[in-house]
């Protein structure tokens, strides 16, 4: 269900590397049977908050997560048939955790919140 071998591009220091890779990963995630596609979904949003232990994951984790989360659902949900790859209940807690993120700290976060909305 994950995609191992982007999420190293998808997390990368380079911001227009980040950028092209969460939007390969969206669409190659989209893409993927349904449980695959959830499993996908919900990795990334672990990588938004905190952890367990109240500490947020790197700028470029959180930052990727977003966009490639973004990109996820706008592939995942089929406009003409409304057919959704993902459920109703994990898309709309994705839209909580990205609505949410509007107000984080980070400009970086704000922003790529507001482009995954």
């Amino acid at each position: 269900g994950r995609l191992p071998w982007l999420e190293n591009f998808v997390f990368s220091t380079n911001s227009d590397t980040r950028e092209l890779a969460a939007c390969i990963y969206g669409e190659l995630a989209a893409s993927m049977e349904a449980s695959a596609a959830e499993a996908v979904v919900q990795g990334l949003t672990k990588l938004i908050g905190k952890d367990e232990h109240g500490k947020e994951a790197a700028l470029e984790k959180r930052q990727g997560s977003i966009l490639a989360l973004g990109y996820v659902l706008s592939h995942a949900v089929e406009q003409v048939t409304n057919s959704h790859r993902i459920s109703k209940e994990t898309l709309s807690s994705v839209l909580l955790l990205l609505t949410l993120a509007l107000s984080d700290r980070r400009a970086e976060i704000v922003s790529a919140a507001a482009r995954a909305i």
